[in-house]
C-alpha cells in the first residue's frame, strides 16, 4: 500500500503484540522523498509502500528477515495482493449474484404449445435459440462478463474499474 509520512521510515519494522508471542512485520519500499509546500514552509514528505505481515515472535526473527529479505517482502507483498483480491472478488461475485435472475432460463419467454407435433417442436426450439441468442448478446450479459473479467484488469486488485450495470427492463421482472 502507498503510503506518506513526514517521518523517514526503516527498511524493516517489527513490533510485538499479544504478550510478545505474535509480531507485525513492516516492510516499506522504494522510499521517495518529496518537498512539498505547505503553507509558507516546505516540507519534506516520504512517499513509499508499505506491507505488513504477522507471524511468530522469536529472538532471530529480525535477523532472519534480514538474511531473507527479499523472499519475506515477497511473501508480504503477495499476502496483500490475495487480501486485495479477494475483497474485489466478493464485490464482483455479489454483483454477478444481484444479476442472476436476469439470466435463468424462465426468462427465454419459451411458449409451451398445447399440442406436440413435428412442427410445434422445430418452432419450439427455434424459439428457444432466439431468446438464448437475446439473452446470450444482452447488456446485461456484456456487464456480467465484464465483471467476470475484472482480475484480468490491468492494476488488478489495487486499481479497479467495476462496470455500469445496465438498466433493466422493468416491465419484464
Amino acid at each position: 500500500m502507498r503510503t506518506e509520512s513526514t517521518v523517514k521510515p526503516e527498511k524493516l519494522d517489527v513490533n510485538y503484540y499479544d504478550k510478545y508471542e505474535k509480531c507485525i512485520v513492516t516492510f516499506n519500499t522504494n522510499i521517495q522523498e518529496e518537498q512539498r509546500q505547505r503553507e509558507e514552509e516546505t516540507e519534506m514528505i516520504y512517499v513509499y509502500d508499505t506491507y505488513t505481515i504477522k507471524t511468530w515472535y522469536r529472538k532471530t526473527l529480525k535477523d532472519d528477515i534480514l538474511a531473507e529479505y527479499d523472499k519475506w517482502l515477497e511473501y508480504a507483498r503477495q499476502q496483500e495482493y490475495d487480501e486485495y483480491a479477494k475483497i474485489v472478488r466478493t464485490q464482483r461475485d455479489k454483483l454477478l449474484q444481484e444479476t442472476d435472475k436476469e439470466m435463468v432460463l424462465d426468462r427465454l419467454k419459451l411458449n409451451m404449445p398445447e399440442e406436440i407435433t413435428m412442427t410445434t417442436i422445430v418452432q419450439g426450439i427455434k424459439d428457444f435459440f432466439t431468446s438464448l441468442k437475446e439473452i446470450k448478446n444482452s447488456p446485461m450479459a456484456k456487464y456480467r462478463q465484464e465483471l467476470r473479467d475484472i482480475p484480468q484488469q490491468k492494476g488488478f486488485p489495487y486499481e479497479v474499474q467495476f462496470p455500469v450495470k445496465p438498466e433493466t427492463d422493468k416491465k419484464e421482472e
